[in-house]
């Protein structure tokens, strides 16, 4: 729990363009978490994911930061 995973359409990271934050609510063992899209935003209890809109990130991503708690 705790960790955020950023996923860029700009290679630097910059957020003029596409992102999408997610956030690890809870503890995850054992269990597959599927992300479908990182088109929308959504909470499912386990995660919080938020979508940036700029022109589309699905099948673009340049870059991933994840930050620990």
């Amino acid at each position: 729990a705790g960790h955020i995973i950023k996923v860029y359409d700009h290679p630097s990271g910059s957020t003029s363009d596409d992102w999408t934050q997610i956030t690890v609510l809870t503890d995850i063992v054992n269990e597959e978490i599927i992300i479908s899209s990182f088109e929308s935003s959504f909470n499912n209890g386990k995660i919080d994911v938020d979508f940036h809109e700029h022109n589309g990130l699905d099948g673009k991503i340049s870059r991933i930061t994840v930050i620990k708690p």
